[in-house]
């Protein structure tokens, strides 16, 4: 996937991710939505954890630039996509874990629909804002904190979601 890499290879791989993890969903049954897969998230929990995961990043892209100048200048190159992969994985298998806001709460009603219209909204934010609000050069000047990885630039953040998609797909298809 190391091809990923330039503004519009990103929002080909995001528009492409998205549409194939609300195809998904939307061919799972209500029942097998919301089953309880102790210990871990149901389906309909982690497809809130994508949606929790992936609106401050949409919103985030359309903020100003000075903004982003709060987290500092980056002091190296943007990882590949493949790199900021690993990087993930690896801290994954430190322990890593979704935190406070980005985890589902206990005793929540879930509303597919509802869910798959705002995942779908998502989708197109990001890519919209992207192509936007980001020159292909400027993705590399600018960071965002993320809870487990650390300052990330613009084009890492725009992996990092891509992947983390990919990651909480292949969950839901194969019950992990």
């Amino acid at each position: 996937m190391d091809t990923i890499y330039q503004k519009e290879s990103i929002n080909s791989a995001l528009a492409a991710i998205f549409a194939e993890t609300a195809e998904a969903i939307a061919h799972i049954s209500e029942a097998d939505f919301v089953a309880s897969r102790e210990p871990k998230w149901s389906v309909a929990e982690i497809f809130d954890h994508l949606i929790r995961s992936s609106k401050p990043v949409a919103s985030g892209l359309k903020m100003p630039k000075v903004v982003f100048r709060n987290f500092g200048k980056p002091n190296r190159p943007s990882r590949t996509y493949d790199a900021l992969v690993m990087r993930y994985k690896e801290r994954l298998a430190e322990g890593g874990r979704s935190t406070g806001p980005y985890s589902p709460k206990a005793g929540t009603i879930f509303n597919k629909e509802a869910m798959l219209l705002e995942w779908q909204e998502t989708g197109e934010k990001l890519v919209r804002r992207l192509e936007k609000h980001w020159e292909e050069d400027k993705m590399d000047e600018y960071l965002v904190p993320h809870p487990l990885l650390g300052k990330l630039t613009i084009r890492e953040i725009m992996f990092f979601t891509i992947y983390h998609t990919h990651h909480h797909l292949a969950q839901i298809r194969h019950g992990q």
